[in-house]
């Protein structure tokens, strides 16, 4: 069986250029002969141009793949086959972690839909740091010295309210990340690292003066009180999503750390 080049390309999934090109660099020259004007494309030619398919698919380039038939030995393109497998696997835990940021965000968010009440839960263990925010008079305050950042993704506005949600005494405005999604403590003398506990969570809203909404910090209260828990320390939230149309709101995920 033989083929034209633009049932070729449709086989393959190459364009007729690229067809062309693996063709100029000596990869898949058409070997049926001519009928016509027309160079034809044996069986063979074509499983060939699925193999280059199959490597372009893994992420190498249409001049890469190429490469991959000029090899000097075997060894040369296992190793290529080999260092690009581990830039996959990279890719692979990276969008594990992508699914599982959407799939535990839309849990969150189809909450807010139910009204869920609060749960006891165990708390992520993240990083936390301050933005910059200006000083009482309005002023720039200065960023901290050596802030870098995170390895993102998943870098998050984020709170945390000193005294918990019953003796709350300061909302400090920062960002966060989860330490399952970061390889690095941030470079920021005023960092923290807040360790996984058992704790309460709830959905709260967020105010434009950065204040979480009263009701709901009262409705986190009571439920410690009624379930017999302890709260234990500052709590911290992370932003959930942000609602501008037709009105401001702000939702956080909040965690008030507790005991027994």
């Amino acid at each position: 069986m033989k083929f034209k080049i633009g049932t070729v390309a449709k086989l393959t999934g190459f364009s007729p250029s690229g067809v062309r090109y693996l063709e100029s660099r000596g990869v898949a020259v058409p070997s049926g002969g001519r009928e016509g004007t027309y160079r034809m494309y044996t069986m063979d030619d074509v499983a060939r141009l699925l193999e280059c398919r199959n490597y372009r698919e893994c992420g190498f380039d249409i001049e890469d793949t190429a490469e991959l038939f000029h090899a000097d030995d075997v060894a040369d393109v296992s190793e290529s086959l080999k260092s690009r497998a581990e830039g996959m696997r990279d890719q692979i835990r990276h969008l594990e972690n992508l699914e599982a940021f959407l799939e535990s965000r839309a849990k969150d968010l189809d909450a807010i839909g139910a009204g869920k009440p609060p749960v006891v839960t165990t708390s992520p263990s993240l990083y936390w740091a301050p933005l910059w925010m200006p000083d009482e008079k309005g002023a720039a305050a200065p960023i901290p010295s050596g802030n870098d950042g995170f390895d993102i993704p998943f870098a998050d506005s984020s709170f945390i309210l000193e005294g918990g949600v019953e003796g709350l005494s300061n909302v400090r405005v920062g960002y966060a990340i989860m330490r399952r999604f970061t390889t690095r403590v941030p470079d920021n003398p005023d960092a923290r690292f807040v360790p996984a506990s058992k704790a309460v969570k709830s959905i709260v809203r967020i105010g434009k003066d950065f204040q979480p909404n009263a009701d709901d910090l009262a409705r986190v209260a009571s439920f410690i009180r009624e379930n017999g828990l302890l709260p234990k320390g500052d709590a911290h939230t992370q932003r959930l999503c942000s609602i501008h149309v037709p009105h401001e709101v702000r939702y956080d995920v909040l965690w008030q750390p507790v005991s027994e």
